[in-house]
């Protein structure tokens, strides 16, 4: 429905009044009135709408404004810029109010208010403007919000500028998580090199021109190589690392600290320190991608997954991985180099578990890879030796082509040497400090399957 014209406008039969010194337009009940109607698109020729309400069933606004009230349903605002009017190119103030809104920001300055539920705020991407430099807002309101925002350039020279937008994000009441991209731009962090999100929780963070108030859990895409340490916040953080393709000469570190996280290293960097902190972990790293660097990888206190090569990596580096307090699942994938393994630190048996993983960690790409990690049956291992020297056994599991192959592998009770025997030779998988007696019960097995 187009507003702002002269005269009568009909709509299923119903006289709609718009006169030219029109400056606000009520929508009562949106999607199921006796109009009929299940959205809005407004726009003016040439002159602002000053006021759109929505009524208390979920609207969709589109459009340009200077200020629209989603009213009680939950709402959809599109703040389109330039691309809907050629005078007007922005929507000045978005109002949610109550139910769970969406907001999709794009070009132009806008204040938006969340409002009572849990509302969910995207800028789709980012971009510089030539024209004018773009300053958002966004403040989220009560209820468990979301916010995704994404950093990009298209029109700099070298792809890593950011100087004519802006942004500020309120999380406000309630437990609410961010989501950032930032792979495309370069970082303005707070301390030399070091990416801490703790601040957010009672402060103000800045990156790239924008600043972030008052959430309480992120989910972090970051790929700049100036980082050296990231803190993650105190609920449950995605700490994932997007590495550049140039290899770096420095260590990454990074923080997982309270609730669970799922944190994934680079497999481009030297060493990685990753600690999970308090909660159920999943956390994951290669080792250097085979140069001969080692990942540290430490669960601490929780019931953690500690996967010891990277998402879809075969090949990684060398591990060393700690559990810490709980029940652990150590991941090793095996047809690695001969010179990389996995070693573990502090592996309790009876309460920790080893697991095979016949999938080469493409499980991580999951939303949640403790659903997939389950032992096949019985019939799909079978133990061939278990004396004093040894456990050998095999396991018949699917490929990710959905087709079956047979594996071999043999623990050696007096070294604590885990291996796989590659059609030639045996090659080591991983080495449990302490050397414990296993048995089979002591690992579990997943796939394809």
């Amino acid at each position: 429905m187009a507003v702002g014209d002269y005269g009568y406008h009909y709509l299923n039969g119903k006289e709609i009044a718009s006169d030219p010194d029109q400056l606000q337009i009520v929508l009562p009940n949106s999607r199921e009135n006796d109009l009929g109607i299940t959205s809005y698109i407004y726009s003016y020729k040439e002159r602002p709408i000053l006021e759109v309400i929505g009524g208390d069933k979920s609207d969709q606004f589109t459009g340009d404004t200077a200020d629209i009230k989603g009213g009680r349903g939950g709402d959809i605002f599109l703040s389109a810029g330039t691309g809907f009017d050629e005078t007007y190119s922005r929507a000045n103030i978005l109002k949610g109010q109550g139910g769970a809104d969406i907001f999709y920001d794009t070009y132009g300055s806008t204040d938006y208010y969340g409002g009572t539920q849990g509302d969910f705020f995207t800028n789709a991407r980012l971009l510089t403007n030539a024209d004018e430099g773009d300053a958002d807002r966004a403040f989220m309101g009560r209820g468990a919000d979301q916010a995704e925002i994404t950093f990009g350039d298209t029109s700099g020279p070298d792809g890593q500028h950011w100087e004519d937008r802006s942004l500020h994000l309120d999380g406000g009441k309630g437990q609410d998580r961010l989501f950032l991209n930032t792979d495309q731009v370069g970082l303005q962090l707070t301390s030399d090199k070091v990416l801490d999100f703790r601040e957010v929780n009672s402060g103000t963070m800045t990156i790239a021109n924008s600043s972030f108030t008052d959430f309480e859990s992120f989910t972090l895409n970051i790929g700049a190589r100036s980082v050296t340490k990231m803190h993650g916040a105190r609920l449950d953080d995605s700490l994932i690392w997007l590495d550049t393709g140039k290899n770096r000469d420095q260590d990454l570190t990074i923080y997982g600290h309270n609730g669970d996280d799922f944190i994934v290293g680079s497999y481009e960097n030297e060493d990685d320190f990753i600690f999970g902190g308090r909660g159920d972990d999943i956390i994951t790293g290669a080792g250097g991608q085979g140069r001969g660097w080692t990942d540290h990888l430490f669960g601490g206190a929780g019931n953690d997954m500690i996967f010891s090569s990277g998402i879809g990596v075969l090949g990684a580096g060398s591990i060393e991985a700690t559990g810490g307090r709980g029940a652990d699942l150590f991941v090793v994938s095996h047809g690695q180099a001969l010179e990389y393994f996995t070693r573990i630190k502090d592996f309790k048996q009876g309460t920790d578990t080893i697991g095979l993983d016949f999938t080469g960690s493409y499980v991580l790409n999951s939303d949640d890879p403790r659903a997939l990690v389950e032992s096949l049956s019985d019939t799909n291992v079978v133990v061939e030796k278990d004396d004093a020297e040894a456990l050998r056994f095999t396991v018949e599991h699917v490929t990710a082509y959905d087709t079956v192959e047979t594996d071999e592998f043999s623990y050696l009770h007096n070294s604590g040497v885990l291996r796989f025997y590659n059609g030639s030779g045996w090659e080591k998988v991983a080495v449990i400090e302490g050397a414990p007696d296993l048995s089979l019960e002591d690992f579990a097995f997943f796939d394809w399957g």
